[in-house]
């Protein structure tokens, strides 16, 4: 990271470092309470289920990598 001196740099270190703080809450896999976590317990029981735009746009390019030209055949 560049930055033309040191608090601009501390800041967006910071930003950064928050940023990737928030995305582990919504997409952990490991952490009973991240949203992913929160959702997958509520998997196949039918109920819907608000998601976070964050979590949205992943599941939604996961599903559309695993249709695309890219996906193997089973």
């Amino acid at each position: 990271m560049y930055a033309p001196d040191k608090p601009p740099a501390k800041a967006a270190a910071r930003a950064a470092f928050d940023r990737i703080q928030q995305l582990n809450a919504i997409l952990s896999d490991y952490e009973d309470d991240s949203e992913l976590s929160r959702l997958s317990r509520t998997a196949g029981s039918g109920q819907a289920v608000r998601v976070s735009d964050d979590l949205w746009f992943v599941l939604k390019r996961a599903q559309n990598w695993r249709s695309g030209p890219m996906a193997r055949s089973t």
